[in-house]
């Protein structure tokens, strides 16, 4: 069993403060989950998704968040893979490559293998 993760999100409702987090805070954030705390995939999809319901924080481009989210439910990879295929599609990209294993079969993304 992991570590268990020692972060009490504060409720400030009734304050005007807020935090901004940027998509590379995001992936450090599920880094740290997985490398330090020992969280399960599903402890970390769940800590995602209580973090981006918070109010006081605020996200870079949260709708690819989310879509990211719903993808890493039901596939392989990483959480910032899916993010960077999610960024890489709104970008107007038709294909993200990628030597990750983990991505492939996964709509937009092609793998490169080393020969």
């Amino acid at each position: 069993m992991g570590k268990r993760f020692p972060v009490r999100i504060p409720n400030f409702s009734d304050s005007k403060l807020g935090f901004f987090n940027n998509h590379i805070v995001l992936c450090e954030l599920v880094w740290v989950l997985r490398a330090v705390y020992k969280l399960s995939r599903d402890e970390i999809i769940n800590t995602l998704e209580s973090v981006l319901k918070t109010d006081i924080f605020e996200f870079e481009n949260k709708d690819a968040i989310w879509e990211s989210i719903q993808q890493m439910k039901i596939g392989k990879a990483d959480f910032s893979d899916y993010l960077i295929g999610q960024l890489n599609a709104q970008a107007g990209c038709t294909e993200t490559v990628s030597f990750d294993k983990k991505i492939s079969g996964v709509d937009g993304f092609r793998i490169l293998d080393f020969y």
